[in-house]
């Protein structure tokens, strides 16, 4: 069965608890996510992410504006041109040099499905060049990692705080890269079409937790 994903509501809050690293260690923590606007060409973001590290707390915010092409073969997949991250934030009070980095993929980077989900089918990303270049700083090139994937589900119950949502699950697994082996499990609402679950794991079917994000309210 195949269905489609709606657009985030422009305005759209979400709030996540969150996993995450932070200079090679992991910790628990707090994201604000707003979508901004989202469509067949791009999207606009803002996140805001709060970790407590080492009892130091650390806020960052990323405001990224994303180029994209959702493609007519596979319908409904869609694949990268550009990213612009702003980010600003600081530790303990004392602020994180503002910086911006603009990111580009070529040929573009082919991400897999993006407003219709067949349950059941699968793709690959294979690896693109990835040219980042960061203003104050300077300008890295390489490739990215590729991976497989699947829709496990199209109609997946998910309840966390923030309430039980119908979503479309997916399971990505790296097949390139330092981490290949590695997967992640994403769950997204399709009657609002925001994620609501994702954990990052190691090789293994049960491997080690290494990132992890769970919607505790959405506005």
């Amino acid at each position: 069965a195949c269905v489609n994903i709606a657009y985030p509501t422009p305005g759209r809050v979400v709030t996540y608890d969150i996993l995450a690293e932070f200079e090679g260690d992991l910790y628990e923590g707090e994201m604000v996510r707003t979508h901004h606007f989202i469509d067949a060409n791009g999207s606009h973001d803002t996140a805001v992410v709060s970790l407590s590290a080492g009892g130091i707390v650390v806020t960052v915010t990323t405001e990224s504006r994303e180029v994209h092409r959702v493609l007519s073969n596979p319908a409904g997949h869609f694949e990268i041109l550009s990213v612009v991250d702003e980010i600003s934030g600081d530790t303990g009070g004392f602020p994180i040099p503002d910086s911006t980095s603009t990111t580009t993929y070529t040929p573009a980077l082919y991400v897999g499905p993006f407003n219709r989900w067949c349950e059941g089918e699968t793709w690959t990303t294979p690896s693109v060049t990835e040219t980042i270049q960061t203003d104050p700083g300077g300008t890295t090139s390489g490739p990215t990692d590729a991976w497989e994937g699947v829709v496990e589900s199209t109609s997946e119950s998910v309840t966390t705080a923030a309430g039980t949502f119908d979503c479309a699950c997916s399971k990505t697994t790296l097949t390139q890269g330092t981490n290949a082996g590695g997967w992640t499990r994403q769950c997204v609402s399709k009657d609002l079409g925001v994620l609501i679950r994702e954990e990052i794991r190691a090789p293994g079917p049960e491997g080690e937790v290494l990132g992890f994000l769970e919607a505790t309210d959405i506005d």
